[in-house]
């Protein structure tokens, strides 16, 4: 029975701090001054990724597209 229980435990663990590896949200910037709030994008790959931004309540043409590499990182003001 405690075998049985400790792993029911384990498996919880494992689940509960998983992470969607593609996607990312990130949260509303609030402040008086959005223009001093910057997001900085980097990624641990040697070769080029694209990164986009989808603004809410945009359409696609509003969409922000960069490619970006480990020792090419984008600060996105």
């Amino acid at each position: 029975m405690k075998k049985l229980l400790f792993a029911f435990f384990l498996f919880i663990g494992l689940n509960g701090y998983t992470q969607l590896s593609k996607k990312h949200y990130i949260a509303p910037i609030a402040g008086t001054q959005v223009s001093d709030q910057a997001l900085y994008i980097s990624t641990p790959s040697t070769g080029y990724i694209n990164v986009i931004i989808k603004p809410i309540g945009g359409d696609r043409t509003d969409w922000i597209i960069k490619s970006i590499k480990n020792d090419d990182p984008w600060e996105f003001k």
